[in-house]
């Protein structure tokens, strides 16, 4: 067996995750997705060969960025369950795929003030005649071209890759009219689910049915903050159904699954991560055995990101971060805290946050709280 790379990430082999709405395929959740002409592997295999040369593939930025800064990455957390006896299956590129993400189109009932057309509809809609006044980020907000039937070819990449876990995310899968057929064609093992919760619970009893199909399900769902904050920075979202889903789910969901809260840190959710870390807090002590919290930090859009949270905010966020790591089920500490320490506030990227929130109030008649306002804008 030749030597390990250095740069060498299980992940690049281990997952595959495309958007057929608009030919992007990756190596990872935490990758940069790109776009292919033809298939998949004409992006991917050059990605994998620099892994295994020693190169730094700059697809893989968001972990170099958190390991430059001290932090422990995916591809660590990766590393440390490899098994090295398997690395010459990476080397010739034979290793059996693990996790198949599938993204089943950008139809959603939520307009996230940090996402974009790609993934929302609703954001679709709202730039289709009118861009927002955003320079950085122009590209982020772009409408692209979609490939027709994208449904139907969702479900041959389906039956054509095997695959042991499916991983379904959107736009919204839960009203997606194909996901349910979906998960009724899969022959993979396991399940895995991104949602809003933005759902009725009939609509919940009927996935919590396919407990007995799957060997393991984890339904991943996003909230990233407080009440007031949510329902402007997840505008169409309803706080309190969120939460009486989530503990819906909680509630009947088999104990060999897990329910995961996904929450990014933006400059403005990661104000309120003190008020808001009660509620996973509570719920991590109620249902140690099926819940877990997940941390994430924002990248793009740069304007909700990190570069536009000034410097002088960070100490205190950094301690309610830290104090977090204690608990076991709670992933995610150690990348949002590096970033805070590295990412520097950036004036430029903040004014554009400023015209972007002032256009995103204006077209959707709903105000950022004042608290953040007078945090932020002080």
């Amino acid at each position: 067996m030749q030597k390990i790379s250095d740069t060498f990430c299980p992940a690049k082999w281990t997952e595959l995750n495309l958007n057929l709405n608009y030919n992007y395929a990756y190596g990872c959740c935490k990758s940069t997705p790109l776009e292919y002409q033809h298939n998949y592997s004409e992006i991917l295999n050059p990605q994998k060969k620099n892994l295994i040369d020693g190169i730094k593939d700059s697809s893989c930025n968001y972990c170099w960025e958190v390991e430059i800064n001290g932090g422990t990455s995916k591809r660590h957390n990766q590393l440390v369950k490899f098994d090295p006896t398997t690395y010459d299956q990476y080397v010739n590129n034979t290793l059996p795929l693990d996790i198949l993400e599938i993204n089943l189109g950008n139809s959603c009932n939520l307009q996230c003030a940090y996402c974009n057309p790609t993934f929302s509809s609703l954001w679709e809609a709202d730039i289709k005649f009118k861009d927002y006044p955003i320079f950085t980020d122009r590209h982020v907000y772009k409408i692209k071209q979609k490939n027709k039937k994208i449904l139907d070819k969702n479900i041959s990449s389906l039956m054509n890759i095997p695959h042991t876990t499916l991983r379904l995310i959107g736009g919204e899968p839960l009203i997606n009219n194909k996901f349910f057929e979906m998960l009724e064609v899969s022959n993979a093992k396991n399940l895995e689910i991104s949602t809003n919760l933005m759902v009725d619970q009939d609509i919940l009893d009927r996935l919590l049915s396919y407990q007995h199909k799957f060997q393991k399900i984890n339904i991943s769902c996003s909230l990233d903050t407080t009440k007031d904050l949510s329902e402007f920075a997840r505008y169409g979202i309803n706080y309190d159904k969120f939460i009486d889903n989530l503990i819906y789910l909680l509630e009947n969901i088999n104990s060999r699954n897990t329910i995961s809260l996904a929450s990014l840190m933006t400059n403005t959710t990661i104000l309120k991560l003190k008020e808001f870390q009660t509620v996973p807090l509570t719920l991590l002590t109620k249902f140690f055995k099926t819940f877990k919290w997940e941390l994430h930090y924002c990248q793009t859009p740069r304007i909700h990101s990190l570069e536009a949270l000034p410097d002088h905010l960070r100490p205190e966020l950094i301690s309610i971060v830290e104090e977090l790591q204690q608990y076991p089920n709670i992933a995610g500490c150690e990348p949002v805290i590096a970033a805070l320490n590295s990412i520097k506030f950036n004036a430029g990227i903040f004014k554009q946050f400023k015209y972007f929130i002032e256009e995103f109030e204006n077209r959707k008649n709903i105000k950022l709280p004042q608290d953040i306002k007078d945090i932020l804008y002080d």
